[in-house]
């Protein structure tokens, strides 16, 4: 009866765990969205009805941080194509 016991805590936190980490991704993820829209800039012209911005302190995070720690890869940065757009 106390391995059922266990069994059920060890589920339980592995699911409230998982309720956690799905709540914290899209709160991260829709908190960058709003900051992105509201208090970001567009270097570059873009699609008529396109409102994409950016934030560089988001970007930065991401660029430096995401593809060390293996989160992010095949990351691309043709220099080409972002100074072609900018112009």
């Amino acid at each position: 009866m106390a391995a059922v016991g266990w069994v059920s805590a060890l589920t339980a936190l592995l699911r409230a765990g998982g309720l956690v980490r799905v709540a914290l991704l899209h709160h991260v993820t829709w908190s960058g969205n709003s900051l992105c829209h509201v208090i970001g800039g567009r270097p570059f012209r873009t699609r008529r009805h396109d409102r994409a911005t950016n934030l560089w302190p988001l970007a930065l995070l991401s660029f430096c941080f995401f593809e060390p720690l293996g989160w992010v890869w095949d990351v691309r940065c043709p220099p080409v194509r972002l100074a072609a757009r900018r112009a």
